[in-house]
């Protein structure tokens, strides 16, 4: 599992922006540096798909054949 470090505002901020175009390749560089792309369930990374969700933040969902955890990192 990724450790997980600090999380700093400007790591929310360009979360944020990253979202706001939906663009999934920066939202999962961003999650991976803060430790929060892994799943919360099993600790995968792999497969995982990233969509953003309109005034909440970033919905991640594990992508392990035998995993269903989602969890969702907030931005707002």
């Amino acid at each position: 599992m990724t450790n997980r470090r600090t999380t700093t505002m400007a790591d929310i901020a360009q979360l944020r922006r990253a979202a706001q175009t939906n663009n999934s390749a920066n939202m999962a560089a961003v999650l991976r540096r803060m430790g929060d792309l892994a799943c919360r369930t099993c600790g995968s990374e792999e497969g995982a798909t990233i969509s953003a969700v309109q005034g909440l933040g970033v919905q991640v969902m594990c992508g392990a054949p035998t995993c269903l955890g989602v969890h969702t990192v907030f931005t707002e």
